[in-house]
């Protein structure tokens, strides 16, 4: 029988844009742990960052349409800059998706750095 790993750790990276992005979704039966969520300004003037918390019924599900809650409103962020924008841990249950969008298309560029575990129930 074949072991099944109850750890995986991942690295997503990509460019945020003005339209509200799911950057990231907890897979079904895991839970998700953001250990970092470098947010990165490749631009020589100051941009605007917004990070959310959303819940989506099931895979698929309109990400738009879930009830989102902010992790980071209107944050500034300096020009040639990174910046840590969830301080400490965050913990996402399955189908929750990390969101993010800029007030400018492509100046940030987002990295997160994620713990998967094995989410089962009891």
């Amino acid at each position: 029988m074949a072991k099944i790993p109850l750890n995986y750790f991942k690295r997503l990276s990509k460019a945020v844009t003005t339209t509200p992005t799911s950057i990231y979704t907890t897979p079904f039966q895991r839970a998700g742990i953001i250990i970092s969520a470098l947010a990165t300004n490749t631009d020589n003037a100051a941009q605007t960052v917004n990070a959310y918390l959303s819940t989506s019924p099931s895979p698929g599900g309109d990400v738009a349409a879930a009830p989102s809650i902010s992790i980071l409103q209107g944050f500034q962020l300096p020009p040639n800059d990174t910046v840590n924008i969830v301080v400490n841990k965050l913990v996402l249950q399955e189908y929750d998706n990390f969101i993010v969008s800029s007030a400018n298309n492509n100046k940030i560029n987002i990295t997160l750095s994620i713990l998967e575990t094995v989410n089962t129930p009891y």
